[in-house]
């Protein structure tokens, strides 16, 4: 897995899974981020920054840093795990193995939440 050159990356979720994917701890990751993905997009999120060592070539990273866009997100709808900040987000850590927070957008990779 090359490194990615510093900046935004815009890609698919196929092409995100098939580069970051490349060992059984990754995947694992993966399918925990995916579903935190799923729950962002069904209310409405259109667009999340990966960062952290996930998008590094370290082969087991410890988790998934997630910055999400909140342009058109309905709070409503969105499930309150994403606004649980108690013990340093312990609750998104268990579930979806990484951190989320909300910000506008910028920074990190662009990846679109899976359809």
């Amino acid at each position: 897995m090359d490194r990615l050159p510093a900046g935004i990356h815009s890609t698919t979720w196929p092409a995100f899974v098939e580069r970051f994917g490349a060992s059984v701890h990754r995947r694992e990751q993966l399918a925990k981020l995916e579903e935190a993905l799923r729950l962002l997009r069904e209310a409405g999120c259109r667009r999340v920054f990966v960062g952290g060592s996930f998008v590094t070539t370290k082969s087991e990273p410890a988790d998934v840093d997630v910055a999400w866009d909140m342009t058109g997100v309905d709070a409503d709808v969105l499930d309150a795990i994403f606004f649980d900040f108690a013990n340093e987000r312990a609750a998104q850590k268990r579930r979806f193995g990484g951190e989320f927070v909300r910000v506008p957008a910028r920074g990190g990779n662009s990846v679109r939440p899976p359809e």
